[in-house]
């Protein structure tokens, strides 16, 4: 059996090593016509950057990825992704989290097995393994 592959959670620090955020802004005209426009917006951004789009004026959506490295026996490593979601009235929470807590080289506490980590309602799930056994 393989040590690596184990379910048990292990409460554990975890590396961010990526972040990136995609947005979609919708306007509406009198006519309501809508249209949507998805583009990456940063790669590692700052609190600042989205004030700066977030207005009451626009209808804004984030779509986040934040990419982690862990592990939780040695010597076995883990890459996984958690997704996260913010519509026009959680986008100002969601950036805010962006900047203190989802900055690439921090470090972020997570419960985590080999299939992936949660830490509150976000679950980040685990694309590679990196088995050194």
């Amino acid at each position: 059996m393989n040590k690596c592959d184990d379910g048990r959670e292990y409460y554990t620090t975890t590396r961010i090593i990526n972040s990136s955020i995609l947005y979609s802004i919708t306007t509406h005209n009198n006519k309501t016509n809508s249209r949507s426009t998805d583009t990456i917006l940063y790669n590692n951004p700052t609190f600042e950057n989205y004030l700066d789009l977030i207005t009451p004026s626009t209808n804004i959506t984030l779509y986040g990825k934040v990419i982690f490295e862990y592990e939780i026996l040695a010597p076995c490593y883990y890459t996984c992704a958690m997704e996260i979601l913010a519509n026009e009235y959680t986008s100002k929470t969601i950036a805010k989290h962006f900047e203190t807590y989802y900055q690439p080289g921090k470090k972020y506490p997570m419960l985590c097995n080999s299939y992936g980590c949660r830490a509150g309602s976000n679950y980040c799930a685990t694309f590679q393994t990196h088995d050194e056994l």
